[in-house]
């Protein structure tokens, strides 16, 4: 073989082999990336499952099929009839019939490190379960919405859908923008600081013998609302350790909290819904 065949043998062979080179660098380089970002994916924290299943929960719900048109009845009495179950259907729904402004208050979440509860996964539930307008405030469990449902129905789907996404049951406390205000305006502490005085909500009326099983109270005042206990503090929350049994299963908020909270609720009820 003369010198110029070997070049052209040896060219072809190397050049083959470089060629081969440059494919496995590229595939190697493109399999690394992937590798990397499959891995730092891995890493990324995910939501919790429970609130997705607690989402999920709630869109079944919400998107249950409706059941098959009845058989009209004749004419004449359609409109009566109509109207009946109409009003039937909307009490078996919870519906109250009309779009109303509420408040919701989550009891013991973010306190102390117990209950931690996300305020942009409450925002995201509320709006899961078909609550319009939907606003949080501050870390404490607040959130404003409206909704045209019956209080007991929002309390009670909020309170399922929160259970799934901790993992146990919170108690959810409800008020419409009318009570809300009506707890600020009969604040018997009125002229007190609003961060030293809080109402106790509660899911019923308070009993009138409520305040005779209170315990170890240093200067603290109390009186009895319609489904609240007012305290003040008169050395301050963080001093205090009173006992007060009737409000175990309640949640309080300052009075500075409860103005906040009825000036969102009344924008709610006045504005459109969204």
């Amino acid at each position: 073989m003369n010198d110029f065949a070997l070049s052209v043998v040896l060219g072809l062979c190397f050049g083959f082999l470089f060629g081969i080179g440059c494919a496995l660098a590229v595939m190697h380089a493109i399999y690394r990336r992937g590798y990397r970002k499959a891995v730092a994916d891995s890493l990324e924290p995910a939501k919790p499952r429970i609130f997705r299943q607690a989402l999920k929960k709630i869109e079944e719900r919400r998107g249950r099929k409706a059941l098959p048109a009845p058989i009209q009845p004749e004419p004449e009495v359609q409109s009566e009839f109509g109207k009946a179950r109409k009003e039937d259907s909307l009490i078996s729904e919870g519906v109250s019939g009309e779009m109303t402004a509420y408040i919701a208050l989550l009891r013991a979440v973010n306190v102390l490190g117990t209950g931690k509860v996300k305020m942009t996964d409450l925002k995201a539930m509320c709006e899961a379960a078909g609550f319009r307008s939907v606003r949080t405030y501050i870390a404490s469990g607040n959130v404003v919405f409206q909704s045209d449902k019956t209080e007991a129905h929002v309390k009670s789907t909020l309170e399922a859908a929160l259970a799934t996404y901790a993992g146990k049951h919170i108690n959810v406390l409800v008020r419409t923008a009318a009570e809300i205000a009506a707890v600020l305006s009969r604040n018997p502490f009125s002229k007190m600081p609003g961060n030293r005085t809080v109402a106790f909500f509660l899911d019923g009326p308070p009993a009138s013998d409520a305040l005779q099983t209170v315990s170890k109270q240093d200067g603290e005042q109390l009186r009895l609302g319609q489904r609240e206990i007012y305290v003040y503090y008169a050395n301050g929350i963080g001093n205090s350790r009173i006992k007060i049994p009737a409000a175990k299963d309640g949640t309080a908020r300052n009075m500075n909290t409860i103005a906040k909270l009825a000036a969102m609720a009344a924008e709610h009820q006045s504005a459109p819904t969204a």
